[in-house]
C-alpha cells in the first residue's frame, strides 16, 4: 500500500509497481491509486528490458524486513546496481 501513499503526493505523476506474485496483484485490484500503474514481471527482468530513454526519478524497494546478510549479498547489491544502471 506503500504505493498509494506515493501517488498521493502532489510532485508525483505516476508510479508503476512491478509484481511478480499474480496472487498479489489480483489482491490489490481495485484498491490503488488512479495514479498507480502494476507490472506483473521479475523486477530484474523489467529493469533489464527497459527501453532507451525509460528512466524513474526515484524506487522503493519493499523487501522483507528481517533480509540476512546473503540475501543483501546475491539479491539487493545487484538489484541496486541494476537500478543505477537504468536511470
Amino acid at each position: 500500500m506503500a504505493a498509494n501513499i506515493i501517488a498521493k503526493l502532489s510532485k508525483v505523476d505516476s508510479v508503476t509497481v512491478v509484481e511478480r506474485e499474480s496472487d498479489i496483484v489480483h489482491l490489490v485490484e481495485g484498491s490503488l491509486h488512479r495514479k498507480v500503474r502494476v507490472v506483473e514481471s521479475d523486477l530484474f527482468e523489467f529493469l533489464r528490458d527497459l527501453g532507451p530513454g525509460r528512466k524513474f526519478d526515484s524506487a522503493y524497494y519493499d523487501i522483507w524486513y528481517c533480509t540476512d546478510a546473503t540475501t543483501y549479498a546475491s539479491h539487493l547489491v545487484p538489484l541496486y546496481r541494476l537500478s543505477r544502471t537504468r536511470g
